[in-house]
């Protein structure tokens, strides 16, 4: 009796997951690329080299304020994680403070390129924040910045800037915190989305190969209680074999061993006309050396090498129909990519003809005598 498969208690096929689906991370989005590592490089240069050609900045402010920066971008492009651990958000958040409290105090009234610079890099750190999915840290973050900009600039001065003019300059710098908070709400929504589209699929892919795989552990079940059973069950009696039933168990071990070993040729035709050829006293092997999956089917989204396979078998049953007593024949499916797609070598000593079929399905003969 053959078991079945009940597919809907297959213990090998996943269990459906509930819950709300992952966050699609910083890696889908190319933030922790090199790309993404050398625009902030180069931001970062060009605010330095403007610091370095404005005369009357403080220099090692500026400095410091801007390795702050870069410290920052170190953590939300290295840290992993969705959104960024909390560790990792308060080391970002309090930088913009920071930067401002250290650098702000060494920038010159006039002119005023250095603090455009200087309050654009502080709206980034903020963005670093929204993109990481950290909107209400980012937020109080860049507010926070502004907060100690009114703390610590005077309201006027002949030297250094002014609150006013900070927050004059970095105005636009608003639009990079609104686009950054965009991105985090609205296109979060479709990659979470399309996180969620991802994961069913990958679920369902492992659904049908787990089916699949239960599927083929049957066929081989079935394939062995048809032929081998009956002689399985004498040998365990220990009953004496007659000289037919060891022919029969050696045609039906190469019968097995041909299923294993080549099941792109695992074909009808091909198993009668190799018994065949067996029990006629022709030696014959089958090999299936393509990559084609668990089964070694092929599979049905390449036709031209579906046919080729398919010609590959015709010829095959056609020659050892012809072949005489203690011939040989070895037929074989290559690898993937490599050209011819399948042979077929016959030897009868003491000639040799080798069979070649290519992606055009059509034979190459090549003959050998010595």
């Amino acid at each position: 009796m053959v078991p079945t498969l009940n597919r809907s208690k297959d213990p090998a096929r996943p269990a459906e997951t509930t819950g709300p689906p992952a966050v699609v991370g910083i890696a889908s989005i190319g933030l922790r690329s090199a790309s993404a590592a050398l625009l902030i490089a180069g931001f970062v240069l060009v605010c330095v080299t403007i610091t370095i050609a404005t005369p009357g900045v403080g220099i090692w402010r500026s400095a410091a304020a801007y390795a702050l920066m870069v410290a920052a971008a170190a953590i939300v492009l290295r840290v992993t994680g969705e959104p960024l651990r909390p560790r990792a958000t308060a080391g970002v958040a309090v930088t913009p403070a920071l930067m401002v409290l250290i650098g702000a105090p060494g920038l010159p009234a006039s002119p005023l390129l250095p603090t455009t610079a200087l309050t654009a890099a502080v709206a980034m750190v903020a963005a670093f924040l929204c993109v990481r999915h950290r909107v209400r840290v980012a937020i109080a973050a860049y507010l926070g910045s502004v907060a100690t900009a009114v703390a610590v600039l005077p309201q006027s001065a002949t030297v250094g800037i002014t609150t006013s003019t900070w927050i004059t300059v970095g105005m636009p710098d608003l639009a990079v915190m609104i686009s950054a908070v965009a991105f985090a709400v609205f296109i979060r929504q479709a990659a979470v989305r399309i996180g969620a589209m991802r994961a069913r699929t990958e679920r369902e892919i492992a659904g049908r190969a787990a089916v699949a795989q239960a599927d083929e552990s049957v066929a081989q079940m079935v394939r062995l209680d048809e032929h081998a059973r009956g002689l399985l069950s004498r040998i365990a009696e220990g009953r004496r074999l007659t000289d037919s039933e060891r022919e029969l168990c050696r045609l039906t071990e190469g019968r097995l061993r041909d299923a294993i070993r080549a099941p792109a040729l695992e074909r009808p035709d091909v198993a009668r006309a190799v018994w065949a050829a067996r029990r006629a006293g022709v030696s014959v092997t089958l090999l299936d050396d393509s990559d084609a999956g668990s089964s070694g089917s092929v599979p049905p989204d390449d036709p031209a090498r579906h046919q080729v396979v398919d010609e590959l078998c015709v010829a095959a049953v056609e020659l050892l129909s012809t072949m005489p007593r203690d011939s040989s024949v070895t037929v074989r499916v290559h690898p993937r990519g490599r050209s011819p797609i399948g042979t077929i070598v016959a030897r009868d000593a003491p000639h040799t003809l080798r069979r070649e079929f290519g992606a055009d399905a059509h034979p190459r003969d090549i003959r050998r005598s010595p």
